[in-house]
């Protein structure tokens, strides 16, 4: 029988490639064992990675889904700011026209329609509110301002009752200007969407709608009550003192019975807020199970992993041992 040998180049060769494959996989389990993760996922997964591809691909659209629901919730938050400041402007301002009386002199009556004033103009200044260049109360259009400046507001209001020729008669025209479809507000001023209520997508294949526009009923009815109180004691009207103190008690009167109004469309922008909550937490448990399942699948099991990679270690080592053994093999020193 033929004997085979491997000449000491030859040897040398395979001690090499074999040491160099030790090492390799001496980093490759270090490396795991450090991160947690398995190094060759393919192998790992048989050849199959379309799953853990899946995953990524869902965890993706559910992390896009996510930063929707939060500029949504920002949006609401920044609507529910806006709706507070309408709310507590009308407030404050008819608490001081209430104070107004038949027997209220001039300095009274001109002091409450500036309150009057400020509230209208803080009012419109909450309601043309922007997020990230976008009004948040213009309904379905936010590209566009919902309410021109304040002045200019007043002063088609004041032209639109300037003919009337008593108290009743301004409330009138005040009315129509607000109220009507062919009225100053909505042909001329209102800027935002008339039709269609801003739509923002929740879960897949649902979206919520939110009913708050600058147009809304609530919203016109303290604007229109602010406007009649500021344009009470305009030298442009023909009224009597009496029919001015008339006006701006009025115009009190019907800030505080429409907070009621305002409370209602708060409500509702808070519903929305609450669904919005609810979404993002399912959102959150999903991407949740979704990253635990996806990380199952390219994890390395610790115990495993330390205890191959102290196998490979005493490969290497002893390795090292018959390498340095056989270095030492010659004639000479076996005849020693």
């Amino acid at each position: 029988m033929g004997l085979t040998t491997i000449g000491d180049l030859s040897q040398h060769l395979v001690s090499v490639r074999h040491n160099s494959q030790l090492k390799e996989r001496l980093n490759t389990l270090a490396q795991e064992l450090a991160t947690g993760r398995i190094a060759d996922l393919t192998t790992h997964l048989g050849g199959d990675q379309q799953r853990y591809l899946d995953a990524g691909r869902h965890l993706d659209l559910l992390a896009s889904r996510g930063r929707s629901l939060d500029e949504t919730a920002n949006m609401l938050s920044v609507m529910q700011t806006a709706l507070g400041a309408v709310q507590d402007a009308g407030a404050t301002a008819g608490e001081t026209l209430l104070t107004v009386s038949p027997q209220s002199g001039p300095t009274h009556r001109a002091t409450a329609a500036i309150e009057a004033r400020t509230a209208f103009e803080g009012m419109v200044s909450a309601l043309n509110t922007r997020l990230a260049d976008h009004s948040v109360l213009a309904g379905a259009e936010p590209d566009k301002t919902p309410l021109p400046p304040a002045s200019d507001m007043l002063d088609a209001i004041l032209a639109a009752a300037s003919g009337a020729v008593d108290a009743d008669g301004v409330i009138a025209a005040v009315d129509d200007w607000f109220d009507t479809t062919s009225g100053g507000f909505m042909t001329t001023a209102y800027g935002g969407s008339m039709t269609t209520n801003l739509s923002r997508p929740m879960s897949e294949g649902t979206a919520l709608e939110i009913e708050a526009r600058a147009d809304h009923p609530a919203i016109r009815g303290a604007l229109k009550a602010a406007a009649l109180g500021t344009i009470a004691e305009d030298a442009g009207l023909s009224l009597s003192d009496t029919e001015r103190a008339g006006l701006l008690r009025h115009a009190g009167e019907a800030l505080i019975a429409g907070a009621g109004n305002l409370v209602q469309l708060r409500a509702s922008v808070g519903s929305a807020e609450a669904r919005v909550e609810e979404a993002s937490a399912r959102l959150s448990a999903r991407e949740t199970a979704l990253e635990i399942a996806r990380n199952d699948m390219s994890a390395a099991d610790p115990y495993e992993t330390a205890s191959n990679l102290q196998e490979v270690q005493l490969q290497l080592e002893t390795h090292y041992t018959l390498t340095a053994r056989l270095s030492r093999l010659s004639l000479t020193e076996y005849l020693r």
